[in-house]
This record gives structure tokens, C-alpha cells and sequence, in this order.
């Protein structure tokens, strides 16, 4: 059985052919959703692109490798047994096609003097991209393409005008020159030459729809704004307000769009090659976006727009066609259950020391097994610090410069009242204050060997991207 796990980036829950809100066209997503298994509750454990990426590879939550990995503030730590180099050791053949996310900050770095760093974390074939707006002082596979076409000077220059998560409009960079395009030509070009006799694990990992919301003026999927709807998000807006939100809706659902192309294409690349029904394909995404609920854009809150993360399985023969898992999961259960799927029943702990996840592979597979009634999800960027757990019924956050927050999911699904200083709910802040504390007593940092931080492989102090000079 091969692997192929496909990730994007910034992907809100809802923002599916299939879910029905948005007149969106995804047949791509809508056929895993209708050949396999849909997880609509899971959750990442830290709605930031690093913390999410570092989850996936090493089963731990970022925090418990250090606070500032939560705010994609430090690089990952390079002592942890990853998920490919347990694929590997499984007998799996590797590869990493797009965005890993493993260096922090706003410094330079160019990717490809770092190409064995992430080789090193497990992949034996590696095309690396940085991202949509990282591009802007990295330097990778993808920003070499465009400076050998001459596109990098006026996409850099076109970022310098960007500032802001609400921000949508029109790119220099026509569809086929995006780096979510060089991203889908690398990986059909890795499954099209493949001829081990291993089989693979390749995670495709997108860039879109996170910001810039920036759609190719060519692009082959483009949306009338005006079919948008005109109460997304809720609130008082004036006609102008509206307008604008379904204008940033329609180029939101572009990106999204053009993803679920690329994806229709490798999914008939490996139909043409008879590998289809023997690769297990797992999508999931980082964080969600806001997109103008609440008045707020982009990722970093606890609301289900930014939290929630849902995951889309097709096995066919293993996993059952349509079935719907309505119980709860975390980011952390999903390397747990590719190594399960791979490899048998596993010992977590084993597997990944110290990790709070857990598979969820039988539980796709069909069989009476629990999955979460809680989840935990946590972000530390200064003043905006939070931690939150979440139950179907109800969400309860505690955020040191604003207190408690308590929502009734039930009565009041769009979060907008916090029931924390109600009498009537003390009884259930209460509880949830202990089960916070609870989950934070039971999660401690690995016990591995190894120094957490190699500064020295990782920093170039003394190259400093032109564009970046400003700040130096």
C-alpha cells in the first residue's frame, strides 16, 4: 500500500463542494468525500502554519518542544523521530513535494542550502517550496523557476504591497506559474517516474488558499462575487462591506479550486498507472481562515474558522465508502494513524515519545472504535495568548489577557456569546477549568536525547535577503 498524503494550507472547514455553503466546485474533494471517510471534527492543536507542520511530522504538540514554536518563532527541533523516517524504517521510500515549513522567522533563508537538513528529517526525495508569502525573503525550488523565467523581482515587488490578511486581488502570476503549479508538476513527475519496488510515501503539501488571496489573472477557475453569499460573514455591513467580502470569498474560492484541480490530476496519474485503490490518500490542512467572521482574517483564534480542520480518507477495500466519523480529532492523531495504517497496531509511545495522540485508523476502517469527546488546541502569540478545549456541546478558552471565555455550541453555533460570568454555567466553567488543567498535568515534554536548537546549522546571520535589509 502506498501513501499519499496531500496537505494544504489556511483551508477553512466549510470551504468544500461537498458541505454545501459556498457554491464552490470541487469534484476532486467531493469524490474523497464520496469514495472514502470524512472526519468533520478534527482539530489542529495550534491554528499557526509551523505548529500544525511540526505536529504532523513528529506526533507532539509543538508546545511540547517549546513555547515559541507555537508563534513560528523557533525552528523545529532535529532529535525527534519523524513520521517518514518511521515510514522509512517500515520499508517506505519518501518524498516531500512543496511546503514543510521548518525554519522560523522573518530572516533569510534559502532552502536549498538546507535541502539536507529536511532530507535528514526522513525524505529521500525532496522538492521544497517556502510559500505563497514567504517567498518574499526565502529562496527555494519555486523562487528559482520564477527568477529563471524573470517573474521574481515583480512577485516580490507585488508582496511588498501586501499587509494584511483581508487583503484579496489580482497576481502577476499567471496559473501555471503559482507555486501550487510547480508544486503539482513536481509531484506528477515523482509519481510518474516511479519505479521502486518499495512502495511510497509522498506528502504533497500546497501553499493556497493561505494570504496573499491573490488569484492569477488567467485563472481557470475563476467565481462571480456576486454568487457569493451576501450574509458571510453575519453582521451589520453596508452594501460596500458586502461587496468586498464576497469579492475576497470568490478569490478565496479560486485558490481552493485550483488545488482540487491538481488534485483530479494525481489522482488520474496514479488511475493511468493502476495504483489508485492501493494508495491511501489522507488530505488534511494546518489552520482555517477567518475570512471576516467576527471582523477578523486569517488564523491564530480559537474559533472553529481558524480551529477547525477536517480530513478526507480513500482506501477503497479497507476504508468504507461515505461513512462519516462524527466524533472528535486532533493533528496529532494523524501521523499515529498513517503509521497504524502502514505498519499494524503500534505502541504511541514507541512510535513517538511522549506524544497525547492516537489513531484513529480503526475507527475509519469502520470498527467500533471511540474517538475523542474533547480536543485541545492552543496558540502563544504575545498578548493574544490562548488555550481552548472543545466538546461537541461546548468551548471553553482561557486567554490571560482577556479571561474565560464559555460558548454553549448548541444553542449558539456561530460562538458569539460568552456564558463565562453566568451563574447558570459556573457549575461547567468550573469542570472545565479542572479538565484544562488535567490535560496540561498530562503533557510533558519527550524524553529523547539530543540538543533541541542547532543554531549554528541553521542561521545564516551574515546574509541578509536585499528585501530584507530594511530590517536588519
Amino acid at each position: 500500500m502506498n501513501i499519499l498524503l496531500i496537505t494544504d494550507d489556511q483551508h477553512r472547514y466549510d470551504f468544500f463542494g461537498f458541505y454545501g455553503r459556498f457554491p464552490i466546485q470541487t469534484p476532486a474533494f467531493d469524490r474523497l468525500r464520496r469514495e472514502g471517510v470524512y472526519l468533520p471534527n478534527n482539530f489542529s492543536n495550534c491554528p499557526v502554519c509551523m505548529p500544525t507542520r511540526f505536529t504532523w511530522q513528529y506526533g507532539l504538540y509543538a508546545e511540547q518542544a517549546g513555547g515559541r514554536l507555537l508563534d513560528n518563532h523557533l525552528n523545529w527541533p532535529t532529535h525527534l523521530p519523524s513520521l517518514p523516517q518511521r515510514l522509512k524504517q517500515a520499508g517506505y521510500r519518501t518524498a516531500l513535494m512543496g511546503k514543510l515549513h521548518s525554519h522560523a522567522g522573518l530572516i533569510y533563508r534559502n532552502l536549498r542550502q538546507a535541502r539536507q537538513n529536511t532530507l535528514d528529517r526522513g525524505y529521500d526525495e525532496l522538492v521544497e517550496t517556502s510559500g505563497r508569502s514567504l517567498s518574499h525573503w526565502y529562496d527555494c525550488d519555486w523562487t528559482y523557476y520564477l527568477q529563471e523565467k524573470g517573474l521574481l523581482e515583480d512577485y516580490r515587488t507585488e508582496l511588498d504591497g501586501w499587509h494584511d490578511a483581508s487583503q484579496y486581488g489580482t497576481s502577476c502570476l499567471s496559473q501555471d506559474d503559482t507555486v501550487d503549479a510547480f508544486t503539482f508538476r513536481a509531484a506528477h513527475d515523482y509519481l510518474s517516474n516511479y519505479d521502486h519496488p518499495e512502495p511510497f510515501f509522498l506528502h504533497l503539501s500546497f501553499c493556497s488558499p493561505h494570504v496573499p488571496i491573490y488569484t492569477s489573472p488567467d485563472t481557470r477557475h475563476p467565481y462571480d462575487p456576486a454568487t457569493m453569499p451576501e450574509d458571510f460573514p453575519a453582521g451589520d455591513f453596508s452594501e460596500e462591506q458586502t461587496r468586498q467580502h464576497q469579492e475576497c470569498t470568490a478569490a478565496y474560492a479560486s485558490l481552493v479550486s485550483e488545488l482540487d484541480e491538481y488534485m483530479g490530476k494525481i489522482f488520474d496519474l496514479l488511475e493511468e498507472k493502476g495504483i489508485l485503490d492501493d494508495t491511501l490518500i489522507v488530505f488534511g490542512t494546518d489552520h482555517g481562515d477567518m475570512l471576516g467572521e467576527h471582523g477578523l482574517y486569517g488564523k491564530q483564534t480559537w474559533y472553529d474558522g481558524s480551529t477547525r480542520t477536517p480530513v478526507l480518507m480513500r482506501l477503497p477495500g479497507k476504508l468504507p465508502a461515505g461513512l462519516t466519523l462524527e466524533g472528535m480529532t486532533e493533528a496529532v492523531d494523524l501521523p499515529l494513524t498513517l503509521i497504524e495504517a502502514a505498519c499494524g497496531e503500534q505502541d504511541p509511545q514507541q512510535v513517538f515519545p511522549g506524544t497525547p495522540g492516537h489513531s484513529f485508523w480503526q475507527a475509519a476502517c469502520g470498527a467500533d472504535d471511540p474517538l475523542r469527546d474533547c480536543v485541545y488546541s492552543a496558540c502563544f502569540t504575545g498578548e493574544n495568548a490562548w488555550r481552548m478545549l472543545r466538546t461537541p456541546e461546548w468551548k471553553y478558552v482561557y486567554a490571560p489577557a482577556t479571561g474565560e471565555t464559555l460558548i454553549d455550541l448548541r444553542a449558539d453555533p456561530g460562538e458569539n456569546h460568552n456564558l463565562a460570568a453566568d451563574p447558570a454555567h459556573a457549575a461547567t466553567l468550573f469542570a472545565f477549568r479542572l479538565k484544562m488543567l488535567d490535560h496540561l498535568a498530562g503533557t510533558h515534554a519527550p524524553e529523547t536525547d539530543g540538543g533541541p536548537f542547532p543554531v549554528d546549522r541553521w542561521f545564516d546571520h551574515g546574509h541578509i535577503h536585499p528585501d530584507m535589509a530594511k530590517f536588519a
